[in-house]
């Protein structure tokens, strides 16, 4: 999924980066449920200032950016396109099935 997701970005023209640039940790509520089907937490910058913490009064001002509104159609545009990709390919959806069930077997039960 995240190689179809790339895939869907770039061909947007949004320039994609797959490195991991921040150390820390985070917890979503989309965590619960990528435990139980296939899921991906796609990130797309809404500012330049890779230092902008979440949930304050910078995030809130690059939200509501021009950058940051183009952010949020790229990231509907990016689902709609992955899901619709999903649903008619049924090899991606095997893999994308394959890939979870092995994470799964990887990952400790907690």
């Amino acid at each position: 999924m995240l190689e179809l997701t790339t895939h869907n970005l770039r061909s947007l023209g949004v320039q994609v980066n797959n490195e991991r640039r921040r150390l820390g940790r985070g917890s979503t509520d989309f965590g619960n449920v990528s435990r139980r089907v296939p899921g991906i937490a796609a990130r797309i910058a809404i500012t330049d200032v890779i230092e902008t913490p979440g949930h304050s009064v910078q995030f809130r001002e690059a939200a509501g950016s021009d950058q940051g509104r183009q952010a949020l159609l790229y990231a509907a545009k990016t689902l709609a396109m992955t899901a619709v990709d999903l649903l008619t390919n049924h090899e991606y959806l095997k893999q994308a099935k394959a890939v979870f069930e092995e994470d799964l077997r990887k990952t400790p039960r907690r």
